[in-house]
């Protein structure tokens, strides 16, 4: 209900595509087409870029036995010959170090409702 803008994107930063949040509510955002992740504080103030050599950035998580590694996940959709060339490592994971953890994930269950689709 109180919504309200919390970052602003320029173009040649990418688009904003998969968040996570960090045990201090630091917001991690994945950069499809800005060549990283970026990491805001809770009132939006950019902390830290980590830079990766691809482009399209699609998500990622905080894990790992202390929470403190970061998995990010990219992709080759969309690039050229050209730019795969240039980017042997688009669709690859990385991972890089944090200094603050993530948080622990939640358990869930589900259970299947109706059939399978005819």
């Amino acid at each position: 209900s109180q919504k309200r803008l919390f970052v602003v994107l320029a173009v040649e930063e990418g688009f904003a595509d998969g968040i996570t949040v960090d045990s201090l509510g630091r917001i991690w955002v994945a950069l499809f087409g800005g060549w990283g992740v970026n990491c805001y504080s809770p009132a939006g103030e950019l902390l830290r870029t980590v830079k990766l050599p691809v482009a399209h950035v699609t998500k990622l998580a905080l894990g790992g036995d202390d929470l403190m590694t970061g998995y990010v996940t990219t992709a080759r959709k969309g690039l050229t010959a050209t730019e795969l060339q240039q980017q042997p490592l688009a669709g690859c994971v990385f991972s890089f170090r944090t200094d603050v953890p993530g948080l622990p994930a939640n358990e869930a269950s589900a259970s299947l409702i109706g059939g399978p689709a005819t």
